[in-house]
């Protein structure tokens, strides 16, 4: 595997739990990371926790079962060759079509 220094990583569900784990791993090796979640505060607290070691971290509030809210993260998070890594139980879309007559990603899973 090529190395991820430098590279931006994408991660959902990523103010706490195995979003957050991972998030904390990537940016100990080197990557930026682009922090999602729709808990603000928790999300503001583990940006700045990244940073205050050293990382490369932005959070942006997202809902992932929210096309539009999708959308906006993927306009923040740069150019289309980086690399990204997505860890959410609800995404917003998938290769199928989008959300919305799925179980599994209408709010599954969502605890806010």
């Amino acid at each position: 595997m090529k190395s991820i220094k430098g590279r931006t990583a994408v991660i959902t569900g990523a103010a706490s739990g195995i979003g957050l784990a991972l998030a904390e791993r990537l940016a100990r090796k080197g990557a930026k990371v682009v922090l999602s979640d729709v808990q603000q505060g928790r999300l503001d607290a583990a940006a700045n926790a990244i940073r205050s070691k050293g990382g490369e971290a932005l959070g942006v509030v997202t809902d992932v079962s929210d096309a539009g809210s999708v959308a906006a993260l993927a306009a923040r998070r740069g150019r289309p060759t980086e690399r990204r890594i997505c860890c959410s139980p609800t995404p917003a879309w998938s290769p199928t079509g989008p959300s919305g007559s799925n179980p599994w990603t209408t709010g599954a899973g969502r605890s806010g």
